[in-house]
């Protein structure tokens, strides 16, 4: 009788053995959290980045911007991917150089309300006549020889889409071709403006 129970105390497993199954089987569990932590942390997705400086109303696609890689973080679900552009669309606000571009400022092009037009403005170069300005466009009505009625505000906010002037021996230096991004509301009064000769001139908006 004294030899069976004997040997049933030789085949228990020590005490200490169990407290290092244990300790095993926590440590364990612990790497397995912490490779899961890891791994979700270190998930990212690709954001459109601008490789240069871009103005509203211009026409893009994915060859204008290059992926960047960021953290999978809802801070970045307002953001553009190469994806969303690779249809081609257009600025509705200039985008800067490097700057990760936000959905919002993407339009479809077939749903883009503004149209491009022309002027010539005799003001030279001041430092505000760029592409990518918001400028007011101003008109003054004709009312006789070298004369003009009072002048008015036709679109308190149109976008400067280029800039240029003539070069050479009979470049007059002042005289300066502006393409201007028009809201489709302005185009018929602006169209009508230039057919009519009307003074026509841009300020800078915000002074």
């Amino acid at each position: 009788m004294a030899t069976k129970l004997q040997a049933k105390k030789l085949i228990r497993p020590p005490a200490g053995t169990l407290r290092l199954a244990l300790g095993v089987g926590l440590v364990m569990v612990s790497l397995a959290g912490v490779w899961f932590v890891v791994s979700e942390s270190t998930a990212t997705r690709t954001v459109a980045v601008s490789d240069a400086e871009l103005i509203a109303g211009q026409s893009v696609s994915s060859s204008d911007f290059r992926a960047l890689q960021v953290p999978e973080d809802p801070l970045f679900d307002g953001y553009a991917s190469l994806q969303d552009v690779s249809g081609g669309a257009v600025l509705r606000r200039g985008v800067a150089s490097g700057e990760l571009v936000p959905l919002g400022v993407l339009s479809d092009a077939t749903l883009i309300d503004d149209s491009v037009i022309t002027v010539s403005l005799a003001i030279g170069q001041p430092d505000w006549l760029r592409a990518g300005a918001k400028v007011e466009l101003w008109v003054a009505p004709t009312s006789a020889e070298n004369s003009f009625l009072s002048p008015f505000v036709l679109s308190p906010e149109v976008t400067i889409v280029a800039v240029s002037s003539d070069e050479g021996f009979a470049a007059d230096g002042v005289t300066t071709r502006v393409e201007i991004l028009v809201p489709r509301r302005d185009l018929p009064g602006a169209i009508h403006a230039m057919a009519n000769r009307y003074f026509i001139h841009l300020t800078p908006v915000n002074g």
